[in-house]
């Protein structure tokens, strides 16, 4: 068996893109140096949609009946 390939472990590069400029060159950044540092480029980002039947104001942190 070849140790060298069966604990081979990808790795990632992670950047969370949001939209902002920050996050875009933060982005490109990233693929630039896949070839370099990384096997493979992933991007997260995250949304929540908001609850019909939630009031939409900040939260005071007290649950609210």
């Amino acid at each position: 068996m070849n140790t060298a390939t069966s604990s081979f472990t990808p790795r990632a590069i992670v950047v969370g893109a949001d939209g902002s400029e920050q996050s875009i060159a933060a982005l490109e950044l990233a693929a630039h140096l896949v070839p370099l540092a990384g096997d493979f480029l992933r991007a997260v980002t995250a949304w929540q949609y908001p609850s019909a039947s939630a009031p939409l104001r900040p939260s005071t942190g007290t649950p609210t009946n």
